[in-house]
C-alpha cells in the first residue's frame, strides 16, 4: 500500500525517511448516531518512507531535493487501505471508504530518549512545541489558588498560520475569555476591565546554538542547551516581548533563581514567529515570548537540554504564583 502525503508546516523532509512511523488522527463514520469522531492511533509502526539506494542516486549526499509528491509517499506493506482503516478503527465501524471521513497523520513511532554521557540531553519528536505545553500544564496544575483567573491556551495550527476555528488567529480565545470573565454582568466592558490588568506568556521553542553551524546565530544572542530558558525579542515584533513585559518576567525569574538566556535573530536572516504577537494583538494585553532552546527545530526528532525543561516549568510556576 502506497499512500501519498501532504506536508504539514515547514518540516525537514529528509528526517522522516527510513524510520518507523505510526498513524493517528480522527475518523468520522457517516452512519454513526453520534457526531463525535473516533480518535485513532496505530500505536505500532505501520509505515515507512524509504530512501532510494545510493547506487541509484549517487549524488544524494551532494544536495538532493525531495519531491514531496513523488518521494515522500508512505509505504504500509502488503495490504489495502480498507485494511489499514479497519485496524485503526479496531472494528468499531465499517471500513468502507464511502462510509468514512478521515483526517490522519504520520508520526515518529520511536520513543524519546535521554542522550549524552550524563543523560543531560532529551531526544524526542515534537519538542516544538509539546515541551512548552507539558511544562505549562504541570505548573498550572500545581499552582496555588489565586484571585486572578489563570488560563492556559494550547492553540492548534500554529505551524500553518493559526487561521482556523481553533487557532490563535481566530475568535476562539477571546470568546472563551468573555465567558470565563468573573463578575456580573457578562459584558464586553467587563471583559475589557479584566484584560486591562492581564498579561501573558507565549511559550514556543527557541533556536539553540548549533556547534557545527555557529554562523547561523548572532554571536551576542546564542542560547546554549542546559543554560536556562530563552527570552525572545524582535524589532519588527515577530516576537511579542517588549521592555516592560520582558522586564516583568526577568524579575520573577531572578526572584525564583531561574537561569535566563536571550535570543534575537541575525539581522541579515529571516526570523520565525510565534502566536504571541497574534494573541497580544487580539486581546490588547502585553506578552513576552519565551521557550527552551533546542537543536534541529522542525526535524522529525529534536534535541533539548534536560535541565531547561525543568526551568521552563519553574518559570510558569513563578508566573502563576506571582501577585497579579
Amino acid at each position: 500500500l502506497r499512500i501519498p502525503v501532504e506536508v504539514y508546516g515547514s518540516g525537514i523532509d529528509s528526517t522522516w525517511l527510513d524510520r518507523p512511523l505510526g498513524i493517528a488522527g480522527r475518523i468520522w463514520a457517516l452512519d454513526r448516531a453520534s457526531d463525535r469522531p473516533y480518535l485513532v492511533d496505530s500505536r505500532q509502526a505501520v509505515a515507512v518512507i524509504p530512501n532510494l539506494a545510493i547506487h541509484f542516486n549517487p549524488s544524494i549526499n551532494e544536495g538532493f531535493a525531495y519531491n514531496r509528491q513523488q518521494h515522500l509517499a508512505a509505504l504500509c506493506g502488503d495490504c489495502k487501505l480498507e485494511d489499514l482503516l479497519q485496524a485503526l478503527l479496531d472494528r468499531k465501524a465499517p471500513a468502507s471508504l464511502a462510509e468514512l471521513s478521515d483526517e490522519l497523520y504520520l508520526y515518529a513511532n520511536e520513543a524519546p530518549q535521554w542522550v549524552g554521557l550524563q543523560g543531560d540531553l532529551l531526544s524526542a519528536p515534537r519538542l516544538d512545541n509539546l515541551a512548552s505545553c507539558q511544562a505549562a500544564l504541570c505548573a498550572l496544575l500545581a499552582a496555588p489558588p489565586s484571585e486572578a483567573t489563570q488560563v492556559l491556551f494550547l492553540a492548534d495550527n500554529e505551524e500553518v498560520g493559526s487561521v482556523s476555528a481553533q487557532g490563535a488567529n481566530s475568535a476562539f480565545l477571546r470568546d472563551i475569555l468573555w465567558r470565563l470573565a468573573p463578575g456580573e454582568p457578562q459584558s464586553e466592558e467587563n471583559l475589557l476591565r479584566h484584560l486591562s490588568v492581564s498579561w501573558m506568556l507565549s511559550a514556543d521553542a527557541a533556536h539553540a546554538l548549533h556547534p557545527s553551524y555557529s554562523e547561523a546565530h548572532d554571536p551576542a544572542y546564542s542560547p546554549v542547551l542546559n543554560r536556562g530558558i530563552v527570552l525572545k525579542s524582535h524589532a519588527s515584533l515577530r516576537y511579542a516581548s517588549n521592555a516592560i513585559s520582558q522586564g516583568r518576567l526577568l524579575r520573577l525569574c531572578r526572584q525564583a533563581g531561574i537561569a535566563v538566556q536571550f535570543f534575537t535573530g541575525r539581522s541579515d536572516k529571516p526570523c520565525g514567529s510565534t502566536i504571541g504577537p497574534t494573541c497580544s494583538a487580539h486581546l490588547g494585553i502585553p506578552a513576552v515570548d519565551l521557550g527552551i532552546p533546542i537543536w534541529a527545530m522542525h526535524s522529525c526528532r529534536e534535541t533539548a537540554g534536560r535541565r531547561d525543561v525543568d526551568s521552563l516549568a519553574a518559570a510558569f510556576a513563578a508566573f502563576w504564583s506571582a501577585d497579579q
